[in-house]
């Protein structure tokens, strides 16, 4: 896919110009964000959530800064939809937990642990 090779050089370049650690690490947790999807997407489960599990792992050693957050999509919270969609119910509940931990009060975490935690006990 030329696009992820474009986000992937830019990740790369972003590594060694970016002036503050988002700026260096954010291009890269993005590019693995999307590399762990389309690999999901093509059936190779097991990598696609390595690639979402190191970009979680990535957002959160990024320090805590004021304002907007450089990842538009939360590493966490996209975990834990792909684990819910793959019926991990506790993986994906963990997720959220820790989504929520980083994002507190973030709507579409709080609707994953909700669906997370109701999945299967026939709660509307």
């Amino acid at each position: 896919a030329p696009r992820l090779e474009a986000l992937r050089e830019l990740a790369r370049e972003a590594e060694v110009q970016g002036t503050t650690p988002n700026d260096r690490a954010v291009p890269g947790i993005l590019a693995r964000q999307l590399e762990g999807l389309l690999v999901l997407e093509r059936g190779e489960a097991e990598r696609g959530l390595a690639l979402l599990r190191e970009a979680t792992e990535r957002e959160s050693a990024l320090p805590v800064e004021f304002g907007p957050p450089d990842v538009v999509k939360p590493s966490w919270e996209l975990l834990g939809e792909v684990l819910l969609e793959r019926g991990d119910r506790a993986g994906a509940e963990r997720a959220f937990v820790r989504a929520l931990e980083l994002g507190p009060g973030r709507v579409p975490s709080v609707r994953g642990l909700v669906a997370a935690t109701q999945a299967g006990t026939g709660a509307p």
